[in-house]
């Protein structure tokens, strides 16, 4: 199983998952897109002898034109599936609709629960006791799609956004390649 990542420039996710990429098999990260053209991580994937592309949304004058060039690069790699892993462009329906149970994302929160941006601070502010990760499949709304797995993370009496977030990153890489394995493995 043949699979892309469609990362943001840290990839820290990306990272982890690619040092225990041994974990996933029968599947392989074979292919790394980001749209950011000096983003940290093209380093980070060379040091693993994988491919990075970049493709800039900012090139293509519509979201149609960025996603036929998406659509493109991953059929000419033979991609199976895509994991979006801290991925902060929103796919059109179309394009989702063509990879149906096949885009899996990460998310920093118990979905359905603190969807889109700054899941951390929104978890602390609500006064929650305690937060998490979420894999999901990929659909036409934002972080609604189907859950496949998820993980709980305390919140600390003495927690900030960053401090909550990096301890949710710890359990990320851990439920995305039980996921991912799960998928290679066609036991879902």
């Amino acid at each position: 199983m043949n699979i892309a990542v469609l990362s943001s420039e840290k990839g820290t996710t990306l990272n982890a998952l690619l040092h225990e990429e041994q974990k996933i098999a029968p599947a392989s990260v074979v292919l790394v897109i980001t749209t950011k053209p000096h983003a940290s991580i093209i380093k980070k994937v060379a040091h693993f002898n994988k491919q990075a592309i970049v493709i800039d949304n900012n090139d293509y004058s519509t979201t149609h034109e960025f996603e036929t060039m998406l659509q493109q690069t991953l059929s000419e790699h033979h991609i199976d599936i895509v994991v979006l892993a801290g991925f902060m462009t929103i796919l059109s329906s179309d394009f989702v609709s063509q990879w149906k149970k096949r885009i899996i994302n990460i998310h920093p929160s118990l979905l359905p629960l603190f969807p889109g941006l700054n899941a951390p601070q929104q978890a602390i502010q609500s006064g929650a006791t305690v937060s998490g990760c979420t894999v999901h499949f990929v659909d036409h709304t934002i972080d609604q799609g189907p859950v496949l797995a998820q993980t709980t993370v305390p919140i600390k009496h003495n927690d900030t956004p960053a401090s909550l977030h990096q301890r949710i990153q710890h359990e990320e890489k851990n439920l995305l390649i039980q996921c991912i394995k799960t998928l290679a493995l066609g036991a879902l």
